[in-house]
C-alpha cells in the first residue's frame, strides 16, 4: 500500500512549510524529477545513482559513500530532525502507468532505526508525492525489504528516497532493485490468433461470443452474459475481476425461456421479475428469488455482473482458470 503526501498543492502527511523545498527531493539538488541526463540511470555504476538532499533549514546533516560492492553507507549527524529533513536517493527510470516492486536489503551499525521510503515525486507538474504506507524498521542484522508501488502518473527518472533525519546514526544499504510489475495491458489471442480481450489500465473489450456462466436459483434457473463487451476489470492475489456494465440474461423456469438483452444493474430485479411472471412461476419462488437477487446485487462483487477468474501472468503469456475442466491460455498480440 502507498500514500499520496502532496498533490496539487496540498499537503497531505508533511508539515507545510516543507512544500516547496521538499518538492526538491525528486531527483536530489543537481538532477530535477523527470529530467533523464546524458544515460539513463540503469546504465551508471551504483555510486552515480546515489544522491542526497538535505532541507537548508535542517539541523541533521547527511553523508553517503557508495564502495565496490555496491553498499551504500548512510550517517546522519549534526541534530535530529524531522524525518524528511534529511533523504538519501537512488536513481531509476519510472514508466507511465506502471508500477514498480522496490527490493533492497538494508541494516544499522547498531540498534533500531525507523525509515520512511517515497518513490515519485512529481514537484514541478502536479506536485505529486507516492509514499510506501508502512515504516521500514531495520536493526544490525541484514534485512530484506520488498514491497509494491502505485503505477507512477508520469514518465521521469525519479528516487527511491531514504527519509532518515530524525534519528542520527550510520546505516547500510544494498542489492536494490527496482522491477516493472507485469501489467495486462495489450491485446491477448488465443491459441487461433483470434482476439479475445484487449486490457488497457483498467479497462477491458472482449472481443468474442461467450457464456458467463450457470446461476441456479431455486428451481428457476438464470444464465448471464457480458452483452456490453467492454467495461472494467480489478487485479488482487492473483484473481481477475471482470465487471459488466450490460448483461444479457436468459431466464428459465419449467423448460420455458425468455431473453432480456442489455440489461443494467438498475434495471436486473424487475426486469427478472416480470420476465418470471410471463413464465408464469409462482409468486413464492418469484418472491424467493427476488430476495436473493436483491441481495446478491449489493455486493461490489455480484455473480450476475462481474466474474472472478484465477489468473497467472508470464511474460506475454495470460492463463485464466475458468474452473476445473477449462484453462484458457493467450498470448500477447
Amino acid at each position: 500500500m502507498t500514500k499520496k503526501l502532496w498533490q496539487m498543492g496540498m499537503a497531505v502527511a508533511l508539515p507545510a512549510a516543507a512544500a516547496l523545498i521538499f518538492g526538491m527531493m525528486a531527483a536530489g539538488c543537481d538532477d530535477s524529477g523527470g529530467d533523464p541526463g546524458p544515460k539513463p540511470p540503469e546504465q551508471l555504476p551504483a555510486a552515480e545513482r546515489w544522491t542526497k538532499w538535505i532541507d537548508g533549514t535542517s539541523t541533521a546533516e547527511l553523508d553517503y559513500t557508495v564502495d565496490n560492492a555496491g553498499v551504500c553507507t548512510v550517517t546522519v549527524s549534526g541534530t535530529a530532525d524531522d524525518r524528511w529533513m534529511a533523504i538519501a536517493q537512488y536513481k531509476y527510470t519510472g514508466v507511465k502507468d506502471a508500477s514498480y516492486t522496490y527490493e533492497f536489503m538494508a541494516r544499522t551499525e547498531s540498534g533500531e532505526r525507523e525509515i520512511d521510503i517515497t518513490y515519485y515525486a512529481d514537484v514541478f507538474g502536479t506536485g505529486e508525492f507516492l509514499q510506501i504506507d508502512e515504516t521500514i524498521t531495520i536493526n544490525t542484522t541484514w534485512k530484506t525489504v520488498s514491497v509494491t508501488g502505485e503505477k507512477i502518473p508520469k514518465a521521469g527518472i525519479w528516487n527511491l528516497e531514504f527519509l532518515c533525519a530524525d534519528q542520527l546514526g550510520t546505516f547500510y544499504v544494498k542489492n536494490i532493485s527496482i522491477e516493472k510489475v507485469p501489467t495486462l495491458d495489450g491485446t491477448w489471442l488465443n491459441e487461433y490468433r483470434d482476439p479475445v480481450y484487449k486490457f488497457n489500465n483498467g479497462n477491458y473489450e472482449f472481443l468474442m461470443e461467450s457464456g458467463i456462466g450457470n446461476r441456479p436459483v431455486q428451481e428457476i434457473t438464470i444464465y448471464t452474459y457480458d452483452s456490453s463487451h467492454e467495461g472494467t476489470y480489478t487485479t488482487s492475489d492473483n484473481n481477475l475481476t471482470f465487471f459488466f456494465p450490460k448483461v444479457s440474461v436468459w431466464v428459465c423456469y419449467n423448460k420455458r425461456e425468455e431473453w432480456i438483452y442489455n440489461c443494467t444493474k438498475a434495471q436486473f430485479v424487475e426486469k427478472v421479475r416480470a420476465t418470471l411472471t410471463e413464465l408464469n412461476a409462482p409468486d413464492a419462488e418469484i418472491t424467493a428469488t427476488i430476495a436473493e437477487i436483491t441481495e446478491e446485487l449489493s455486493k461490489e462483487k455480484n455473480k450476475y455482473f462481474s466474474e472472478t477468474v484465477p489468473y497467472t501472468l508470464s511474460g506475454n503469456t495470460l492463463t485464466l482458470e475458468w474452473n476445473e475442466d477449462y484453462t484458457q491460455t493467450l498470448t500477447r498480440k
